[in-house]
């Protein structure tokens, strides 16, 4: 897969190229990881750009027919004007999770941020968003990779809720902890992608310690080596009583 990036004007290792502004447009609105994929599988995308990207859905969904409103209108008394706030859905959309949440698991202000696999965070910019209302710092731009990652087959009580959790630390020096959260099928198992490898200098985006795993008080750090997170290599762990 070539190192190309999505945005409407993206630089490749083969100069600078523009993307149709529909397929940009079905990026930043898929709701869910099968859209996500085919969109860069149909480009050969391996980094995604994300920086400005609420103020434009408007005119995104209009390019391919989608009728989704995202924003609503809320009178200010305060200030006697009315105001443009994001709608629940606007913070559903794949774009919004990596740009907000980093891809992982998250709430704040009554909002909940699905985790996103199969790409993880590599660069950051140091200066921050204009946003306001989270807990943490959200930077002005952010760079993605589509990664394989390694696969790990966590078997344990059929129905109960399991968690992954793995402290990441960006180029800015800035640490998240990526979540994710999933339930044991029938069987007893549920996988995850391991998306990050160790972080190893000061200027990269990485792990600081070994993904964790728990459910029903029990718990289990996950030895993953950074090949096999390239390769797609498949760990097998159990949580079972």
């Amino acid at each position: 897969m070539e190192s190309i990036a999505l945005r409407p004007s993206i630089a490749t290792n083969y100069g600078t190229e523009t993307y149709g502004m529909e397929e940009v447009a079905r990026f930043l609105l898929a709701k869910d990881e099968d859209e996500l994929h085919k969109v860069l599988e149909r480009n050969r995308v391996r980094y995604i750009i994300v920086d400005k990207i609420l103020g434009d859905l408007p005119m995104y969904a209009k390019l391919i027919g989608n009728n989704s409103q995202f924003f609503v209108e809320r009178w200010n008394p305060q200030v006697k004007k009315t105001e443009y706030l994001p709608a629940p859905e606007t913070f559903s959309l794949i774009s919004s999770r990596l740009f907000f949440a980093d891809g992982s698991l998250a709430e704040a202000a009554g909002i909940q941020f699905q985790p996103v696999e199969g790409v993880r965070l590599v660069y950051e910019s140091a200066s921050p968003a204009s946003v306001g209302g989270f807990p943490w710092e959200i930077k002005r731009l952010k760079i993605f990779e589509k990664v394989e990652g390694a696969r790990v087959n966590v078997r344990g009580v059929p129905g109960a809720v399991v968690n992954l959790s793995q402290p990441i630390e960006t180029n800015q020096g800035r640490v998240f902890v990526y979540n994710n959260k999933k339930y044991f099928d029938r069987h007893g198992m549920a996988t995850f992608k391991l998306l990050y490898p160790r972080k190893n200098t000061p200027r990269s985006t990485g792990a600081l310690e070994s993904p964790q795993i728990t459910s029903n008080g029990r718990k289990q750090a996950i030895q993953v080596r950074d090949s096999d997170i390239s390769t797609g290599c498949t760990l097998e762990a159990t949580l079972a009583q």
